[in-house]
């Protein structure tokens, strides 16, 4: 973690396949730290889908998410962004 404050790579191969593919501008990000990271392994249906796309990591502080989200919201071109977070 000392060397990727912001855990920038975390997503970097999925995101790498998300923008190799056409978007059909559906996409919708769910961007956040535990509550967004651990929906998956509970709604894996939902997260199937290649319009539902979670980019969650626990423990992530605000100023983390500000970080990444360059990386792993804008660049994928979503239409719409949920955002969770506690702190």
């Amino acid at each position: 973690m000392k060397d990727d404050f912001a855990n920038l790579q975390r997503y970097a191969s999925e995101n790498k396949k998300l923008l190799s593919n056409p978007n059909d501008g559906k996409r919708i990000v769910f961007f956040g730290d535990s509550i967004t990271e651990f929906w998956t392994p509970k709604n894996s249906n939902m997260f199937q889908l290649k319009k539902h796309i979670n980019r969650g990591i626990s423990g992530q502080t605000t100023s983390q998410m500000v970080l990444r989200f360059q990386l792993d919201v804008i660049q994928l071109a979503p239409t719409t962004v949920v955002f969770f977070g506690w702190n």
